[in-house]
């Protein structure tokens, strides 16, 4: 009977190995995925690791810029004992600054290709360079200018490491307290403290602080205050959550709370509740502003070796874990392909050398024995056919028997033809001549074929089962992979979202503190225009009181003229009755005084004309006096109006002033908010390409799992195909859910008790007849 399907055809080692091949490759393409899962997050803290190298030169080229740039403007805006202080102090900073430029450029010159900060480090590095020669020739509002760029610049290269070094993205809570410090928390804190110092000796140094002074001065404190409880948030949290490394930081820490208190204290007792002039040195200011600095500075540096420890630590355990399961799986294979090879090579062997004994029989050589290579079924069969061999070779001594023997040989190949034909339900019949042993050796040989072939089949059944089950289980894992590729994707999609609003808050954080510096400006040209308006209010103020001045003289001046009118009406009523006596005189003289009566006359017209002339002119001196006297009622008036106007635009002045300083308050937290919005941009660029990959490996694994489930179908086939090629033998109802036992005989049965029986029965016969 020619073999209906391809598997069939194979040798039984061809078959063990596809069966082991088909069972394998899913086996490898899982553990491929693990151990790639593996390698992620291997690279993922050796990432951090690296960062970390960076970073660390980065913050303290952070600090001691903020430091150089404080110290110069103090030296700028003091006197000479200011400038002999901070001389020492700025070339100090200035080497510390070389240093520590030398090793971010050894960082980036092993990771700024990582990190793609090359070509933004080399800016900064020229930055400095040019800031430090310029330093003594620039005017302060410009080297601020340049060293405020300068630190955005570096803020930006601090801002690239985090994200690419996966700093700001770790998702296990001790290392994310930690590096949350390293990387975002330190900077805020020395920035405000470094602001915080510097104010302080300013106003210190300049003996005396107004209210918005002291007002802005609070607000730095402030912000010192809240940047300072998230990193000592950080650090504390660790009691609970690794108390080993807190015992490592506690002391330095609270050596650091310590120093930052007294500090804070000072300022607040000194400068900002002192109503009249500071009286702290400047000095003690600097000094104690420095050390509670340096306090922190030295909690930062003992936070990057415990860090360090735990990323290496996680780094090894990843590194080792993947060594151990791509060990594991390597031995695990070699085990399989060996235990293939052994098998199958025990098989063949066996069977060759019953192939063979069989091939030298038909060839007519009786005397061919096959060797016993095996203690399994394959070998009984082996030793039963000796067996067999040895009664026929007993049993053949005449021609008779030979004939006898060989009628009784075909009547037995004719009972079991159809074994050859895979029909197991036939059996040989066992009697007393010389085939009956050969009969009960086939029997038992059918036997062993039966529990073979069951086996088998019960074996492709079970297989076929097991094979449906994973098949579904990898079918359900696929789609589950699908879903999940889907969900992440969709929660890309909003995280990109959420990124596209966050630099759209960002661009409009920017766009308000354009606004607010509009505003500012704005608020600083009306407190110089309130200004000029008081000034020119002053002027008028001085012009009308000069005004009323010379009015009130005018007044005075007018009494004395009405002084001088009443004189001369005087004058006129006694030149009147001077003509008028003389008149009588001339008149009493007849004609020697009628020349001297005209005269008279004359003398008393005139007279009465000045009498006239003068009561008009007391009656416009009466009204002058009149108005004059209301026109100073009305510049009194106008002076208080003026007075009146001064202290209102005073008062406007003063709420401009203030108006000012909130402006600049909020200009300073809109700037602050424009950062925070920027860095959240960013972080949210980091989160989205991080689900991207997250993304991408959920797709591969779909893949391999939908491969995996391939090749479970392929193994099922397989199975199907080895239950088809022992399918042809047809075995007696039941005989499939027979147990087997330990021996691979039945428990119970006929054909046993027959081989024992009726074999040690013929075996007698024949030595009766010998």
């Amino acid at each position: 009977m020619k073999p209906t399907h391809r598997f069939v055809g194979l040798r039984l080692w061809q078959k063990l190995t596809v069966i082991a091949v088909a069972l394998g490759v899913p086996a490898v393409v899982l553990a491929v995925f693990y151990i790639g899962s593996m390698t992620y997050d291997g690279g993922f803290a050796k990432a951090e690791l690296d960062g970390l190298d960076y970073i660390e030169p980065l913050n303290a080229m952070n600090e001691q810029v903020a430091a150089h740039r404080a110290m110069t403007a103090a030296a700028a805006g003091g006197d000479a004992a200011a400038k002999a202080y901070f001389r020492p102090k700025l070339a100090e900073a200035a080497a510390r600054i070389d240093d520590v430029v030398k090793q971010a450029d050894a960082a980036d010159a092993k990771h700024g290709a990582k990190f793609g900060t090359t070509e933004k480090w080399k800016q900064v590095k020229a930055d400095w360079l040019a800031l430090k020669e310029q330093t003594a020739a620039l005017p302060p509002a410009e080297f601020a200018d340049k060293s405020g760029r300068l630190t955005t610049a570096l803020l930006a290269v601090h801002t690239d490491v985090s994200e690419k070094s996966n700093l700001i993205l770790d998702p296990i809570l001790v290392t994310y307290y930690l590096q949350d410090n390293v990387t975002l928390r330190v900077l805020p804190l020395v920035e405000f403290a470094g602001e915080a110092r510097a104010a302080g000796y300013g106003l210190a140094a300049k003996g005396e602080a107004t209210a918005a002074d002291r007002y802005r001065l609070s607000q730095v404190l402030g912000q010192v205050g809240a940047a300072r409880a998230g990193f000592d948030g950080n650090v504390t949290v660790l009691k609970d959550r690794d108390p080993a490394a807190y015992e490592k930081l506690a002391a330095k820490h609270a050596d650091a709370v310590a120093a930052a208190d007294a500090f804070a204290a000072l300022l607040q007792k000194q400068l900002v509740e002192a109503d009249g002039k500071p009286a702290v040195r400047p000095e003690e200011v600097w000094e104690k502003g420095t050390a509670a600095l340096d306090a922190y500075r030295s909690v930062n540096e003992a936070d990057l070796p415990i860090l360090r420890a735990m990323l290496g630590e996680r780094y090894k355990a990843a590194n080792l874990r993947v060594y151990v399961s791509a060990g594991l799986i390597a031995v695990a294979l070699l085990l399989a392909g060996a235990l293939v090879y052994g098998l199958s090579l025990s098989i063949s062997r066996q069977t060759d050398a019953i192939t063979r004994v069989f091939a030298q029989v038909k060839a007519g050589n009786p005397t061919a024995r096959a060797a016993v290579l095996a203690t399994d079924e394959l070998g009984d069969i082996a030793a039963s056919l000796n067996d067999a061999l040895d009664a026929t070779a007993n049993l053949m001594q005449s021609q008779d028997e030979k004939d006898q023997i060989q009628a009784s040989i075909m009547k037995l190949l004719e009972e079991v033809g159809g074994v050859a034909e895979g029909d197991l339900t036939k059996e040989a019949e066992v009697t007393a001549d010389v085939t009956g042993a050969i009969a009960d050796s086939f029997n038992y040989m059918i036997d062993q074929l039966r529990q073979i072939i069951g086996t088998v089949q019960r074996a492709t059944h079970e297989v076929t089962g097991s094979a449906a089950g994973i098949f579904a289980a990898t079918q359900e894992l696929a789609d589950g992979a699908d879903q999940q590729a889907g969900k992440i994707a969709a929660t890309s999609k909003a995280v990109g979202e959420m990124a596209v609003s966050a630099r759209q808050v960002s661009e409009n954080a920017a766009r308000s503190a354009a606004v607010a510096q509009q505003a500012l400006q704005n608020a600083k040209l009306g407190n110089g225009s309130v200004k000029d308006t008081i000034a020119g209010m002053g002027r008028i103020r001085d012009q009308v009181q000069e005004t009323a001045k010379r009015i009130k003289r005018l007044g005075e001046s007018t009494q004395e003229i009405g002084q001088i009118i009443q004189l001369i009406d005087d004058i006129a009523d006694r030149t009147s009755i001077l003509a008028l006596n003389a008149s009588i005189q001339a008149a009493m003289a007849g004609e020697a005084g009628r020349g001297f009566a005209v005269v008279a006359e004359e003398v008393e017209r005139l007279a009465d004309r000045s009498t006239d002339a003068t009561r008009k002119i007391a009656t416009l001196v009466k009204t002058i006096q009149s108005e004059t006297t209301e026109a100073v009622t009305a510049m009194e008036k106008g002076i208080q109006e003026v007075v009146e106007g001064s202290r209102l635009a005073t008062s406007a002045g003063q709420a401009l002033d203030q108006i000012e300083d909130v402006s600049n308050t909020l200009a300073g937290l809109i700037g602050q908010i424009t950062t925070a919005a920027g860095q959240q941009a960013k972080a949210s660029d980091g989160v989205t390409r991080a689900m991207a990959d997250i993304s991408d490996i959920t797709r591969a694994t779909a893949t391999g799992t939908k491969q995996a489930a391939d090749s479970v179908q392929s193994l099922s086939e397989h199975a199907e195909e080895l239950r088809a090629s022992v399918a042809a033998f047809k075995l007696p109802p039941g005989m499939v859910e027979l147990p087997v036992a330990a021996n691979g005989h039945h428990k119970t049965g006929t054909n046993g008790h027959r081989r024992s029986g009726t074999h040690g029965y013929a075996r007698r016969e024949l030595a009766a007849r010998n």
